[in-house]
């Protein structure tokens, strides 16, 4: 009887050696890998180039030079709705996306990819900008041959100074008399002469505007306390100015020798928003054409048609069609 035991107990143990040996041969089989993930691309950013379009930059990622980076995934969502999406070559930096629906902030979100055969590196972490599309308007629609919506100071005897955005009946900006009782309650923003400082003039918001009736209830435009220099409206940003930077009830234009225009930034009495480039002259050199009273800034307009909606927003959320003041 006990050397039967002790027969059992010596199948058992190379029985589990046996399994042992089996474990360890499974093990040496199998491939783990550790991957990581491949870094996004960099300094994303945005502009509104048309009413159904939106242009894109980007800078490249760290791992582009990386043979097992394979391209870079844009992907466009309409709230958590796929719109649509592309595939660019990992060099590529910028993009034009067409066919968006005006109104709408959608979220562009780009993706590193790996090889699909890649042992150490997989897709990286998403990288997400919010931007709308918004009206391209450069000339008043009065004056169509113009390429630029030409405004004159207060005083001037040659044309009008006060600036309605955009009209619906007529889809685009207006340019009104400042005493005229019928442009007045139109206008958003006037080109007013300075009195104490005879050389520059301001863009201010149509309430301030001198030859107001007493009676008259003027619309209400803020600026932002931010602008930049520009040449174009195609400046691509991460972010706009932030909603609380528009206090300003006018911004001074003067006489000072430009490479470039400006953009300021402004809100509508409606909560529109809407960009301004008012551009260099190549004359003068500075802002500003024209001698007093006459003078006149040229300027080309993006407009944000949907009330309330900044051109950007947080990546993240199901906002569409809504923003903040």
């Amino acid at each position: 009887m006990l050397g039967k035991k002790l027969r059992m107990g010596g199948i058992s143990l190379i029985i589990t050696f046996l399994l042992f040996l089996i474990g360890c041969n499974k093990d040496e089989n199998v491939i783990i890998y550790n991957k990581t993930k491949l870094a996004g691309v960099q300094n994303v950013r945005a502009y509104s180039a048309t009413a159904t379009a939106v242009g894109l930059r980007w800078d490249p990622s760290a791992d582009s030079s990386k043979p097992d980076f394979s391209h870079i995934q844009l992907t466009i969502k309409d709230g958590n709705s796929i719109y649509g999406g592309w595939l660019f070559g990992k060099g590529v930096r910028d993009t034009l996306v067409n066919g968006l629906n005006e109104g709408v902030v959608y979220t562009f979100e780009f993706v590193s990819k790996a090889t699909a055969n890649s042992e150490n590196f997989e897709d990286g972490a998403p990288v997400a900008i919010r931007w709308a599309a918004a009206q391209r308007l450069n000339f008043e629609v009065t004056a169509p041959l113009d390429t630029v919506i030409n405004l004159f100071e207060i005083r001037s005897t040659t044309g009008g100074s006060g600036l309605e955005f955009f009209e619906l009946a007529r889809r685009g900006p207006v340019v009104h008399s400042p005493r005229d009782a019928n442009g007045q309650v139109k206008i958003d923003v006037l080109l007013d002469s300075l009195v104490n400082t005879p050389n520059s003039v301001i863009l201010e918001s149509a309430h301030r505007n001198p030859y107001l009736g007493g009676s008259t209830v003027a619309r209400r435009t803020r600026f932002s306390t931010f602008d930049t220099l520009a040449s174009t409206l195609n400046v691509a940003r991460s972010v706009p100015p932030d909603p609380s930077t528009y206090t300003r009830e006018f911004v001074i234009i003067g006489p000072e020798q430009l490479n470039s225009g400006k953009i300021f930034y402004a809100v509508t009495n409606d909560t529109n928003y809407v960009r301004i480039l008012v551009m260099r002259d190549p004359i003068s050199g500075s802002l500003l054409a024209g001698a007093s009273p006459n003078r006149k800034v040229s300027m080309r307009l993006s407009y944000q048609l949907t009330p309330k909606i900044l051109y950007a927003k947080p990546a993240g959320g199901n906002e569409r069609a809504r923003g903040e003041e």
